[in-house]
């Protein structure tokens, strides 16, 4: 479940009582043999001032077949509760907070894909017509120029031209007569310049796509206002959605349609840098 992530939560101990919790009886018991200790110790720990050692936090990861990422988090979490003082406790709320950082970063998390070189990527996401056409030719309903341009409302000379394009950079194939996917997916930087433009490409279709809104479209927008100590768990949410929607689209025999789906979440506060006009 997403709220038992380790990810989600601020204190080992609220994440330990939430992961327990819907376990099979007898979970605690089987925890403290595995960590070599009472049970009492182990209710202790869960709901007083006891705190696991290092040594234990190891162990608990075990039991709880950790993944590397959750490890590392989860020995932080311990470390911090652990000590009393300042200067350590701030330590370890930082490596806690650029573990996070590197967590929520969905490069990290998602299936790395190949890069294109700068000069085919400064095509590629110049337009969204660049990655229509490219992801297109995996509808196999799709088998010429022509209906290519029919299904994206383009003219076929436009697609033509794009098709060359991609064919160069690698990411279409022309085969028995027809075009198909080379390269399904390519890695777009957060630190690339070019993704301001993609992100701007799409979100524009979005806005177009609402003077013709059918009923199977969704489109959200919320202004919300939470905790900032919720802010890391409501992305940890969106992430975990995105990470869910590429495992179903990877899962998915043959591709019938193209969809957008876009994602924001900012602070509103954010304003934009002033200007001061001289005169």
């Amino acid at each position: 479940m997403l709220d038992k992530s380790v990810f989600s939560f601020e204190s080992y101990k609220t994440y330990l009582r939430s992961s327990l919790t819907g376990r099979p009886r007898g979970v605690r018991t089987r925890l403290a043999e595995a960590i070599g200790c009472h049970t009492g110790y182990v209710s202790q720990v869960l709901n007083g001032s006891a705190h696991l050692s290092l040594e234990q936090a190891v162990q608990v990861n075990r039991f709880l077949e950790h993944a590397a990422r959750e490890s590392h988090f989860f020995l932080l979490l311990v470390q911090r509760e652990r000590t009393s003082l300042k200067e350590l406790r701030h330590y370890f709320a930082n490596q806690i907070r650029l573990a996070l950082e590197a967590e929520l970063n969905l490069k990290n998390r998602l299936s790395v894909t190949p890069e294109l070189k700068s000069e085919d990527a400064g095509i590629y996401y110049s337009a969204w017509y660049f990655t229509a056409v490219h992801l297109a030719c995996a509808l196999p309903q799709l088998k010429s120029v022509t209906d290519i341009a029919d299904y994206l409302h383009l003219p076929a000379d436009q697609v033509a031209g794009i098709l060359n394009f991609l064919e160069s950079a690698g990411l279409v194939l022309r085969r028995e007569g027809r075009w198909k996917v080379g390269i399904p997916r390519v890695h777009l930087d957060n630190q690339s310049p070019n993704i301001r433009k993609h992100h701007t490409n799409w979100r524009i279709r979005a806005i177009e796509a609402l003077d013709q809104e059918g009923p199977k479209d969704l489109h959200y927008s919320s202004i919300i206002g939470f905790p900032e100590s919720d802010r890391v768990r409501v992305k940890m949410i969106l992430v975990e959605a995105i990470e869910k929607v590429r495992a179903l689209v990877k899962a998915s025999e043959t591709s019938e349609t193209l969809h957008c789906y876009s994602l924001d979440f900012f602070p509103v506060s954010r304003g934009t840098k002033r200007t001061t006009l001289e005169r």
